[in-house]
């Protein structure tokens, strides 16, 4: 399911609401429609911590109409005060059905 133009990432946020972290897999490349990217047949992506933690994302494809930007990816926003996340290797796994692709 994820290629080339797919990407996970891990990233830190120390703002006014404190730190937390982000579960990203995103589609990078340009695509005529909204489901042409690997991730949107997938029906699950979850990130195993460091710790052994699972976070699920969430899969947000649209097209916000107001400024004609496109996201096609899967994320996880962690609450306000979560902490940062522990710097290393994270492991994203993607799933078609129960299994993972």
């Amino acid at each position: 399911m994820a290629g080339p133009d797919a990407w996970p990432e891990v990233w830190s946020s120390n703002g006014f609401d404190e730190a937390t972290y982000e579960f990203k897999s995103n589609c990078f490349d340009e695509y005529e429609a909204l489901e042409a990217c690997p991730l949107w047949e997938g029906t699950r992506v979850a990130v195993q911590t460091l710790g052994g933690q699972v976070h699920e994302q969430e899969k947000d494809f649209n097209v916000i109409v107001y400024s004609g930007e496109v996201t096609r990816r899967w994320v996880l926003y962690g609450p306000a005060g979560a902490g940062l996340p522990t710097p290393g290797v994270h492991t994203f796994r993607y799933y078609q059905g129960d299994e993972v692709a």
